[in-house]
Formats: C-alpha cells, structure tokens, sequence
C-alpha cells in the first residue's frame, strides 16, 4: 500500500503525549485517535486515550488479511478488554465509562476495498467526505461558546482565556456524565459508540464500497476541523483556524481550545494512499 503523505502531530507538539496514531501494513491503513481523558486516570505511565491507541495499533498490525468488518471490530474490542483484564480491572471499567480505554478508529480494508469508521474520526474519497459530530458534543461546543462570549463581555481576554478556559470547565462535568451514554442504546438521539472495551453495536460502524477506480483515500481524525485532499491544505486550514479563533467558540465551534503552550486544539493525524493508478 503506497503512503503519498502522512502526518502525525500532538496537540502539546511532544510526540510522547500523542493519544493519535497512524498503522499502515499490506492489507489495511488505519487512524486511531484516542479518547481525551476526562479523569486523571494513569495506565503503564501514559493515559487512558494513548494507552488505547497503542494496544489497538498493536492489533491492527495482527489482523487476518481477510479479516472482514465485524471480525476487525470484535477483535480490536476485545484487545481493550484483554488489558483490562490482565490489569483486573474489567469490573471497574464496566461501571465507570469515564475511566475506559476508549478509541475512534477509521480503517481501509485493501481485500474489500472497504473503509470502516467508528466514532469522529473522518475520511475523505475524490468525491465524498466522511466526518460526524454527534448531538450532545454539538450541544456542549455551543455552551461552551455562548459561555465564553459571556466571559470576553466581562471583561476577560482571549489570552487569560486560554490560559484558563472557563468555558471548558463549565461544560466538563455534562462531558463527564455524558460518557454514561457511550455505547448505549438507552437514548439514541445522545448515545455515541466507539471501542472501548464493551462494543457490540456493529450496525454503528459506517462502512463505504470504494469504486474500484478511486485513485486515493485520505484518512484522519477530528484534529483536522476540515480535511482537504493534500497534508498542506489541512494545515493551512487548521493555521489559518488557530490564528483567528484560537480558543475554537466562533469560527469552528468545539468542546476544547487551543491552550497556552500548546501547538493545536487536539491532536491530529492525517495519512493519504494511494489506491488507484490512473
């Protein structure tokens, strides 16, 4: 499988706190963008969503080459839930959501000519672009924006905004409780589904036919606000983004902003292949 460019970048810009990560082998290119943790849980010396991200790029190295849609996700689920029970805390993660070793994972399939997406991470044919933003997030990314426009009117800066971000803070404990609806069923219209450990819903996955004659497919997660067809086009997007509306409330709306020190608003991950030669 030929990589024609590909980018993996922290939002702290020190590569060992990066919860995203790219897998590309023979048979299947993958991006994996670790949950931000919520708690101040540590496992193995690194957090929840890193942890997450490395057991699962782990898995998809190990993958059948035939492995189709359900064995992949049945598999790299049940790799989650093998850590926990090697760490014998299976019981704990059950009840607490909060604390599990959560993943969004979008991934191509070379033997079905496939991409299989779970969770906010996108993707981006010739002719179709793939990305999600579920209902509560949208509705706490617009909290968050109306309170910090409340903050700025009192008189508060954008800087000491990003220093401190009231905004985030006011919104963290619904983001907290909401984690309660991950992966389930109980209310459709907030539940979300990702890997975790416990996901069983199959029909959440997003699966594309590819045309057998798409020349390319680009791969990444939510670090990118829009996703073009080349890395220097989604930069420049994301630079001009970071530039104009650094803490994210205006231009592009999210539960989180760039914070002081940092290089970006999240992490980012970003990988084009090349599938058919013209």
């Amino acid at each position: 499988m030929k990589i024609i460019e590909m980018n993996v970048t922290s939002k702290t810009g020190n590569s060992d706190d990066c919860e995203d990560g790219i897998v590309v082998t023979d048979d299947f290119a993958a991006v994996i963008d670790g949950a931000t943790s919520k708690s101040r849980n540590i496992i193995q010396n690194t957090t929840t969503g890193r942890h997450a991200r490395n057991i699962l790029m782990d898995a998809v190295r190990r993958l059948p080459r035939d492995a189709d849609c359900k064995l992949t996700f049945e598999t790299l689920n049940q790799t989650i839930l093998n850590s926990y029970q090697s760490l014998r805390i299976t019981d704990s993660m059950l009840a607490n959501p909060a604390e599990r070793f959560s993943a969004a994972i979008v991934i191509y399939s070379r033997h079905y000519h496939q991409v299989w997406s779970l969770g906010d991470s996108k993707f981006l044919t010739s002719s179709y672009l793939h990305e999600t933003e579920t209902e509560a997030d949208r509705i706490l990314a617009r909290t968050r924006s109306l309170f910090l426009e409340l903050e700025i009117q009192s008189g508060k800066t954008i800087q000491e905004l990003m220093e401190n971000d009231t905004g985030r803070a006011y919104i963290l404990p619904l983001l907290k409780r909401k984690i309660s609806l991950q992966n389930s069923r109980l209310s459709p219209r907030f539940a979300h589904f990702i890997l975790d450990g416990f996901f069983e819903q199959h029909d959440a996955v997003f699966v594309m036919q590819l045309d057998h004659k798409e020349p390319f497919l680009v791969l990444a997660s939510d670090g990118y606000p829009a996703l073009h067809s080349s890395l220097s086009d989604s930069e420049k997007h994301l630079q001009h983004l970071l530039h104009e509306d650094p803490l994210c409330f205006k231009i592009y709306r999210s539960t989180k902003g760039l914070k002081s020190g940092n290089v970006s608003f999240d992490d980012r991950a970003f990988v084009k292949i090349q599938l058919h030669e013209a």
